[in-house]
């Protein structure tokens, strides 16, 4: 891949990785105060010590990266998105974040590269900030 090339296609990456990750966190967000009752405020004026938020953020990420790890199938795959990532309300930025998305996910030789984004972002979100350290870099 050429220089100019190589430069117009990491900004398009780039933004399609943070609006996957946006719907990630979304989900998972939605999910754990559904199972939960309790915010990500909640969770950190508990000191980060709230052990059944902690629990409900790994069991939604766990879940949700399990299941679409064995969606081998682009179709299998488009449902399990619109049924579950899509199952609580998205912000999406404006017409452009929404067709981007779209003809990633349709795309068959580009799925795949979302299935890969949304399962980093759950392996990532599933412990990120939700266990601090001390500051003697002890939990």
């Amino acid at each position: 891949m050429g220089e100019d090339a190589r430069t117009t296609a990491e900004p398009a990456a780039n933004q399609l990785a943070q609006r996957v990750l946006r719907m990630i966190r979304a989900y998972v967000t939605q999910r754990v105060k559904n199972r939960t009752s309790k915010t990500w405020d909640d969770y950190k004026a508990s000191g980060y010590k709230d052990r059944d938020y902690r629990n409900a953020v790994n069991k939604v990420c766990t879940d949700a990266f399990l299941a679409m790890r064995s969606r081998k199938e682009h179709r299998d795959f488009l449902a399990y998105w619109a049924g579950t990532i899509c199952s609580v309300p998205q912000f999406m930025g404006g017409d452009s974040d929404f067709t981007d998305l779209s003809l990633a996910l349709l795309d068959p030789d580009k799925w795949e590269d979302i299935k890969s984004l949304a399962m980093l972002a759950l392996s990532a979100h599933s412990q990120s900030d939700y266990e601090v350290k001390s500051p003697e870099g002890q939990k």
